[in-house]
């Protein structure tokens, strides 16, 4: 069995900004979109065996409000900058997973090992400056921020009857 899925989404903004000085209305137009590629073998024609793969990428706009190039210092030790360079935000991941189930006891066990890629996260960087006491924050991209996860789960039942049964979760990040 396989699956592929696309998503596009066009985003249309409209921001009317106004501190101080600075009284501007942006617009913008934004594309977003989620592709999806997924794809199961049963090795057995019982059915109790099952192997996924599963690739996905994700692209989305950043805030219009963090695009503004903008100064606030309202507050006189805390000042807030815009970014016009802020790049999209993309991430790219792929999951294995196999499952087995059935046999002797109601054996189960279930495998999944996954890694998420992010290519442009936003983040608040902070700067200080000693000789002012002043904080400025700015959203800038981060790179190479990702996620690696493997689990493994097992559980089987104990006596004939299947009352009682044992589990066992494992799982790193």
């Amino acid at each position: 069995i396989w699956t592929f899925t696309t998503r596009l989404t066009m985003n249309h903004q409209t921001l009317d900004y106004q501190r101080g000085s600075l009284d501007t209305l942006a617009k913008r137009n934004a594309l977003s979109y989620l592709s999806e590629f997924s794809y199961t073998i049963f090795p057995t024609k019982k059915y109790e065996k099952q192997l996924t793969f599963n690739l996905r990428h994700v692209l989305n706009d950043v805030s219009l409000y963090d695009r503004i190039s903008y100064r606030n210092d309202a507050t006189p030790l805390v000042v807030k900058l815009g970014n016009p360079d802020l790049k999209g935000y993309m991430a790219s991941a792929g999951h294995i997973d196999f499952y087995r189930r059935g046999g002797k006891n109601q054996l189960q066990y279930h495998l999944n090992i996954g890694l998420v890629y992010r290519h442009n996260m936003t983040a608040q960087s902070v700067s200080y400056n000693p000789n002012t006491g002043v904080y400025t924050y700015k959203p800038i991209n981060v790179k190479g921020n990702y996620t690696a996860t493997g689990t493994f789960d097992i559980s089987r039942a104990l006596d004939e009857k299947r009352y009682w049964t044992w589990q066992m979760n494992a799982k790193a990040n």
